[in-house]
């Protein structure tokens, strides 16, 4: 076979594919599609921020008769996590960070207004946070395993 002629007089070369690289592109494939869908969970992580955003706008605005500041610091919010969601997908891992920073700076905040709220919605609040470091160390590894699935000849996005 190595030494048949083709039509365009060239000779037919053996495949530089071998089972390593086979594999290896396989196990990529797979860790890939792993890391992703952590990536994933985190931008849900970041829907679920806008939507709460939407509902504190409107709570906190029935209650303090939309004040100015209140309803402009919740529809700023608000806006930054749908930024954040967009954004994401070009820069996952700085978004996750900048995005974690700001959530634990609100609580933070919160909880020195009223300690109680530190309770308040603890299980929505762990998913938030687990979602999110989970998108920071998988984002982290999406990067350079990218760059090696692309030697390999696969374009992951």
């Amino acid at each position: 076979m190595e030494n048949e002629v083709l039509d365009q007089g060239v000779f037919d070369k053996q495949s530089d594919i071998t089972y390593e690289s086979v594999s290896r592109l396989i196990e990529g494939r797979k860790s890939w599609v792993q890391k992703k869908k952590y990536t994933t969970y985190a931008r849900y992580a970041l829907i679920a921020l806008a939507v709460m955003a939407v509902f504190a706008t409107i709570i906190e605005g029935r209650q303090t008769n939309y004040d100015r500041l209140i309803t402009g610091l919740n529809l700023g919010f608000l806006l930054l996590y749908i930024i954040a969601y967009f954004l994401s997908f070009k820069w996952p891992r700085i978004v996750f960070i900048v995005v974690l920073v700001l959530f634990s700076g609100v609580l933070l905040l919160a909880a020195i207004g009223d300690p109680i709220s530190i309770i308040k919605g603890i299980l929505v609040k762990i998913l938030i946070f687990y979602y999110l470091i989970m998108g920071v160390n998988h984002a982290k590894d999406m990067s350079s395993l990218q760059q090696e699935l692309k030697l390999y000849g696969y374009d992951a996005k």
